[in-house]
């Protein structure tokens, strides 16, 4: 009896000992996705980073990806992309995957914006020619106070097997799907880190799909479908977290991970809104001298009454193109609309270029009316938006992701006839994406849909959208 006393103590001893040494480390990572060039909110996210790095020592700063796309001072700057790639590099960005927007402006462009970060890109399921080397890694590890973690960087797939990027910027890029590439390098990369994660431009019910088949991740930082996951901590088969922080630097999510010999014990995520945060001199300063410019502040038209969602601001961007093309017909994909709202009151150039930022060209189509429908249903299951229009008004029924009844009506009541023959108007990206089994060709105009906007409100000053309704989606 005396003997397992002194054996139980000898090993409480022994426990406590191994408690009092163990090495405790806690690395935070912080991670924005889908910014969409908003450099107006860099100045409160900068703060926020000082703050939290004054609080902890092992910190990493992360983008979900999309940087890019829905600000003209940005999108439209000389260099395109320098405001927010000179903003991130003040910032201190240590990584960011690649958005399917980062492909806005072609190959080239994405290259040199890559060649003026002082930081990396990662993105697996990436393949480009060696000719033209991007620099982009399909993954990258950090060693922070001896902790090993390794990021690997994913961008979505659509179900023509390209991310949301217009066909023409495909050029010298192929892509992969997400789990193909995961398969290759899940086991090696998971034995040679102590912390494991996807940084994904995938989309939260992907991200979702990623975990349940690879729970050996530890942490998943999301983006691409804007969702604010509201305590960030997500967990599946109690293994993986998923975060993400909404969209446009409304918030930043602090992820706390704790280990114990390394070994992971603890993860706790928050997301922390930016706007209660004090601009930052330094970054204020550059984001006033990248906003100094004039022509953007030009008021072209008047808002009535606001202009409050995407049905009312896709409305305006189709009765502009079908005015300027001359036809009976418009269409423009709902995901192609940009900005939530415009307010009450003056709308400037600056607006319409947020509002339609792709610079995607006019361009007309003579299609039959069965055509027409079947572009509609098309644009519908592919953008994952309803398409907006101008000349018709329409009714999808959807079960099961599956569209099972779409009635479509001309502007006076009529409907659609399947045989007659139809003008439309849309943008050279519907066309690109949306066209499968229709053998009309399009004709482009020669001008943008912006331009066209532009010359749109130069003759009509007025808006008022505020009883508009064009389409009616049921998928109960």
């Amino acid at each position: 009896m005396k003997k397992i006393k002194l054996l139980i103590v000898a090993m409480l001893i022994a426990l406590s000992w191994h408690v009092a040494t163990a090495q405790h480390k806690e690395i935070t990572i912080l991670a924005v996705n889908d910014m969409h060039a908003s450099i107006d909110m860099m100045p409160q996210l900068a703060t926020a980073v000082d703050s939290i790095k004054r609080v902890h020592k092992n910190v990493l700063l992360f983008s979900g990806g999309d940087n890019r796309t829905g600000n003209p001072i940005n999108d439209k700057y000389p260099i395109t992309n320098k405001p927010m790639t000179d903003l991130m590099n003040i910032i201190g960005f240590d990584l960011s995957t690649i958005g399917n927007h980062e492909f806005d402006e072609g190959y080239q462009n994405l290259k040199n914006t890559i060649l003026t970060s002082n930081f990396r890109y990662v993105c697996a399921n990436l393949h480009t020619i060696d000719s033209i080397n991007m620099f982009v890694d399909p993954y990258r590890f950090f060693i922070i106070d001896s902790v090993s973690i390794g990021v690997m960087g994913m961008v979505q797939i659509n179900q023509l097997g390209m991310p949301d990027i217009h066909p023409k910027n495909m050029k010298h890029l192929t892509f992969s799907q997400p789990e193909t590439q995961i398969s290759k390098t899940y086991s090696w990369m998971r034995k040679s880190c102590d912390v494991m994660i996807l940084l994904s431009h995938l989309g939260y019910s992907k991200d979702l799909e990623i975990a349940q088949k690879y729970p050996q991740f530890d942490i998943i930082v999301g983006g691409h479908t804007h969702t604010l996951i509201p305590k960030n901590d997500t967990i599946i088969n109690n293994s993986v977290m998923i975060t993400q922080a909404d969209s446009k630097l409304k918030y930043l999510t602090e992820i706390n991970v704790v280990l114990e010999d390394n070994r992971i014990v603890s993860k706790t995520a928050r997301n922390i809104p930016l706007k209660q945060f004090k601009p930052r001199y330094d970054v204020q300063q550059l984001v006033d001298t990248f906003n100094n410019n004039p022509l953007f502040k030009n008021i072209i038209a008047y808002a009535v009454k606001p202009l409050s969602n995407e049905k009312q601001l896709g409305s305006l961007m189709c009765d502009a193109i079908k005015w300027y093309a001359k036809t009976d017909i418009a269409l423009q994909n709902g995901g192609g609309v940009r900005l939530e709202k415009i307010e009450q009151g003056p709308i400037t150039i600056r607006d319409i270029y947020a509002l339609d930022p792709f610079g995607n060209e006019l361009m007309t189509i003579e299609l039959t009316g069965s055509q027409l429908k079947q572009l509609l249903i098309n644009a519908h299951l592919l953008d994952k938006a309803p398409s907006c229009v101008a000349g018709i008004n329409y009714k999808i029924v959807e079960r099961d992701k599956k569209v099972i009844q779409l009635e479509v009506t001309l502007s006076n009541g009529k409907k659609i006839e399947n045989k007659a023959t139809y003008s439309v108007a849309l943008n050279s990206y519907m066309t690109g994406m949306f066209t499968n089994g229709i053998s009309a060709k399009p004709i482009g105009q020669g001008i943008t849909c912006a331009e066209a906007l532009l010359k749109y409100l130069d003759n009509n000053k007025q808006l008022d959208y505020s009883d508009v309704n064009r389409f009616i989606i049921d998928k109960k």
